[in-house]
């Protein structure tokens, strides 16, 4: 990062420096291959409120948002929003940006995989429903697929997350722990080639032999 800052003359930026040569600074190293990419129609409104909100000298502080955000260490609308407050030290406000974007990216995943799970759940029902062989139903039955995937280290790792079966209600230590590909674009290839070619919904399911139904889905991998 140092010989970037020198590279660029961001080594220069620092604080007690007018407004004005802080951000001639701040432009002038914009637009490298490994530095914020910018365009005037989408800069000068950013423009105006850092003109508008930096202090004139700039602040240690203030010169650190700047070089962060020329480097992509953080986002130039941030900046400006820690700006409008600044209550907190710019160092303190981006990590928290930073952590805030990975739980949000990270929710959103988990919907994503809880979306599908749901989606793949409802058509093996529907498939059994219309009396089908559902993939579920075929890849619990691959011996050569489940000798390949034990299930013993699943049972133990989902062990305090997993439901025991809704009609009987038959314990999950008592299910049938299974390794299980699942996906719609899945349903038509032979049993054991899933596994290989495909990785869409991957992980374990359980079943109960009893009332014949998937109890749970423990997503491992998701694409």
């Amino acid at each position: 990062m140092q010989e970037a800052h020198q590279k660029y003359n961001l080594e220069h930026l620092l604080e007690g420096l007018s407004v004005h040569r802080a951000l001639e600074l701040f432009l002038s190293a914009c637009n490298k291959h490994d530095t914020l990419f910018i365009t005037d129609r989408w800069i000068q409104p950013r423009l105006k409120r850092l003109q508008a909100l930096l202090s004139d000298p700039i602040t240690s502080d203030e010169a650190e948002a700047l070089r962060d955000a020329v480097m992509k260490c953080g986002h130039l609308d941030d900046v400006i929003e820690w700006l409008e407050d600044k209550t907190i030290p710019w160092p303190t406000y981006n990590a928290g940006r930073k952590w805030l974007a990975q739980e949000t990216e990270s929710l959103r995943n988990e919907q994503e995989v809880a979306k599908a799970v749901r989606a793949f759940m409802e058509a093996e029902k529907a498939r059994k429903e219309k009396g089908r062989i559902t993939l579920s139903e075929r890849q619990r039955n691959d011996t050569w697929l489940q000798i390949r995937y034990p299930a013993g280290q699943a049972r133990k790792k989902y062990a305090d997350r997993a439901k025991p079966c809704p009609r009987c209600g038959k314990e999950p230590e008592d299910l049938t722990w299974f390794h299980c590909v699942g996906g719609p674009e899945l349903e038509t290839w032979p049993s054991g080639a899933v596994c290989v070619l495909f990785r869409h919904l991957f992980g374990w399911m359980t079943y109960c032999d009893h009332c014949d139904i998937d109890v749970d889905f423990f997503v491992e991998h998701y694409m």
